[in-house]
């Protein structure tokens, strides 16, 4: 296995695995062949900062944490809606949480 397949599989069971991807209708999930790896995937539309998202994006950046972006898609239209660089990794639920008004747990 490559190692952003793996990095790609260690962020999804850190933001709560594929039960949270289910409970927030996740489609399109991406493995980034970036420098360290990430993960991507469409969502339920949501708001962020009063303004629909229905992207989210999670990479693992040089210092070990996580940078988060909220975009939305449209056609071939892409607008990011929110950043938020270096969470730790048991950060990333709140902070999607709190961003989109998904909630990942009952």
């Amino acid at each position: 296995m490559s190692d952003h397949m793996t990095v790609a599989k260690t962020i999804l069971s850190q933001f709560g695995g594929n039960r949270s991807i289910k409970m927030i209708g996740a489609k399109n999930l991406v493995a980034h062949n970036t420098k360290l790896g990430g993960i991507s995937m469409k969502h339920m539309k949501t708001t962020v900062d009063s303004k629909p998202a229905n992207y989210f994006k999670i990479i693992l950046n040089e210092n070990d944490l996580y940078d988060l972006e909220f975009g939305y898609i449209h056609g071939h239209n892409y607008t990011v809606r929110k950043t938020i660089e270096n969470v730790f990794a048991e950060d990333l639920v709140p902070f999607f949480e709190d961003a989109t008004k998904l909630y990942l747990s009952l």
